[in-house]
Parts: C-alpha cells; sequence; structure tokens
C-alpha cells in the first residue's frame, strides 16, 4: 500500500530542511540523498513554474527563479491535488505590480485553453424582449492597472519593452476557432459580460445598465458581434429551449 504520510514527510524534510531520520538509514547518508532529492525537487517545480508563466519569467529574469523558490517551499503541490492547478497563487508571491498582472494574464490563458469551445448557434425565432442572453462559458475576464496588451506583446515578441500606461484597463478572453483570444474591451462592455454571467433578457439590461444609446452601441459592436453570448432561452412556450 503506497504510504502518502510517509511521502508527506519526505516532501517536508526537503523544503524545510528538517531531517527526519526515521525516513533514511543513516544520518550522514540522509543528509546526502536529501539534498540532492531537494534540488530536483525544486529545479522541476520552478521549471512548472517557467514554463506556466513564460512571460513573467522574461520580464522578472534572474528574480523569478528566488520567487518561484520561495512559493514551491511555502505552496508546495497536494498530493490529492490536480498538477494542473499548481501556480493559481503565484502571482501573491510577486511585488512587481506588472509582474502580477502578467501572471493573472497567463493564469487566465492556461485555464481558459482547458476549455472547450462554447460553440453559439442560432437565435430562436422570438422577439426581442423575450430573448434570455448569457456569457458563454469558455470565456473569462479581467482588468488590470496597465494596459496589459502592450506589455505582453513586447514580451512574447522580443521587442524592446514600450512605455507601459498605468492606468486601468478591461479585457475578455475566450476560445475561438482553437485558439485562446485575448481582446480589450471598455468599462460598460465588462459591465455587461460581468452581468450576463447569468441569464438577462436584453430589456432587463437596458433597465439595469443605464448607458446612453453611443455606449449601448458600442456595447453591441464589442459584445454581441464578437459571439462571446449565447442565448439561453426564450420566454415563449413555442422558442423556449437551450441552444
Amino acid at each position: 500500500m503506497f504510504d502518502t504520510t510517509k511521502q508527506q514527510r519526505f516532501i517536508d524534510s526537503m523544503l524545510h530542511n528538517i531531517l527526519d531520520v526515521n525516513l533514511f538509514e543513516t544520518e550522514e547518508k540522509s543528509q546526502k540523498r536529501l539534498e540532492v532529492y531537494r534540488n530536483n525537487y525544486m529545479q522541476t517545480h520552478c521549471e512548472v513554474l517557467r514554463t506556466k508563466f513564460p512571460m513573467v519569467a522574461k520580464y522578472l529574469d534572474d528574480t523569478f527563479e528566488l520567487v518561484a523558490v520561495k512559493y514551491v517551499c511555502e505552496c508546495p503541490p497536494k498530493m490529492s491535488g490536480r498538477f494542473s492547478l499548481y501556480g493559481e497563487k503565484f502571482f501573491e508571491y510577486l511585488d512587481d505590480q506588472l509582474a502580477v498582472d502578467l501572471a493573472k494574464l497567463e493564469w487566465l490563458f492556461q485555464q481558459v485553453s482547458m476549455l472547450e469551445e462554447d460553440v453559439v448557434s442560432g437565435i430562436p425565432s422570438a422577439s426581442a424582449e423575450k430573448i434570455w442572453w448569457v456569457r458563454r462559458s469558455d470565456v473569462r475576464l479581467a482588468s488590470f492597472d496597465f494596459v496589459i496588451t502592450d506589455a505582453y506583446d513586447a514580451l512574447i515578441q522580443d521587442k524592446p519593452f514600450p512605455r507601459i500606461v498605468h492606468e486601468k484597463s478591461w479585457y475578455v478572453i475566450f476560445r475561438k476557432e482553437g485558439r485562446v483570444v485575448l481582446n480589450k474591451i471598455s468599462k460598460p462592455s465588462y459591465e455587461v459580460l460581468v452581468t450576463l454571467a447569468t441569464p438577462h433578457a436584453a430589456v432587463k439590461l437596458y433597465d439595469m445598465l443605464t448607458f446612453s444609446q453611443t455606449v449601448w452601441n458600442s456595447i453591441f459592436l464589442e459584445v454581441f458581434n464578437n459571439q462571446i453570448l449565447k442565448v439561453s432561452h426564450a420566454d415563449s412556450p413555442k422558442t423556449c429551449r437551450l441552444v
């Protein structure tokens, strides 16, 4: 039978340099073996973080390794957890705000890439006020303190790092034709998409979010025309169906 308790004691010994002599034959052997395993463990898990956050690693350069080691020591992977979720809180260990935003963005990219594209089908034959809209299940939203796309594009394309504009920006991330798409959107469009995490009729949105007609026109171009919403159902017995 697999002894998970002993394995956890071994991991604690590696990460915290606490020698548990019961795990080894002699103290001399244990010290050497522990050092070998610790180095391998650290290298493997730091490389996992580097793979998950390549643009953060490129931006921070040598500092990334120091942060990664600290994260692995304080947040080792759970033996019963999914390794695909490892690194979820990595951004909390970063002091640089741009690095924090980059880490959050890369994490969202990974999560969306693992989702199936929520394909949009047709609109039921019901009047507009009876149709209920909802955000696609593969859509994720993000807001950052910087115009993050400028930094991300420069890093991924190995271009000279631009002057990054420090201003609040809003984004939608979704799958399209097998790839992950990142679009910068307006704050009103962001608010609409937040609201549409649950189904709402378009008429209800007009009542809840009192934007001008000009703003609504912009929202329709950014949100409805980009097919990141789908019809949940229609308030009509003849047309009520999931799509």
